[in-house]
């Protein structure tokens, strides 16, 4: 969904991760919306930690998971050695934040821009043809 220009995508439900998803595009930010799926969720936990919210984490692209490892981890603690899929299907490490000033800290491989460019076409002919349909539905 378009809103004010900024792309919202639906609710997504990754129990894998103990949480539900919702991410919001801008022309060069991405947010990522979590709540809590249960208390074991590492969200609830922070949530009963801050319970006016905030800011759970930050997220870092990075062009080589394993080159970022390996720098990363010879200066600060990773919460993994090894890389697991993140919410958007990507290779993902966290950093301690008792080594970054507090901060919860993300390094995400990203895709080949080709990868990325095509996907975005995709997800721009879907909105389309969503768009479309709704049109047809309404006449």
């Amino acid at each position: 969904m378009d809103v004010l220009g900024v792309t919202v995508s639906a609710p997504q439900d990754l129990p894998e991760h103990g949480v539900r998803v919702a991410f919001v595009e801008l022309a060069n930010t991405k947010l990522e919306l979590l709540e809590p799926l249960g208390q074991g969720s590492p969200i609830a936990k922070f949530l009963e930690r801050n319970a006016a919210g905030g800011v759970h984490h930050i997220c870092l692209e990075v062009d080589d998971i394993g080159a970022s490892v390996a720098h990363v981890g010879a200066r600060v603690r990773l919460l993994d050695a090894k890389p697991k899929i993140g919410a958007h299907g990507l290779p993902v490490v966290f950093a301690h934040p008792k080594d970054l000033c507090g901060v919860l800290t993300e390094l995400e491989e990203v895709q080949p821009a080709s990868q990325r460019t095509q996907q975005q076409q995709q997800r721009q002919q879907g909105t389309a043809q969503q768009g479309h349909q709704g049109t047809a539905a309404e006449g």
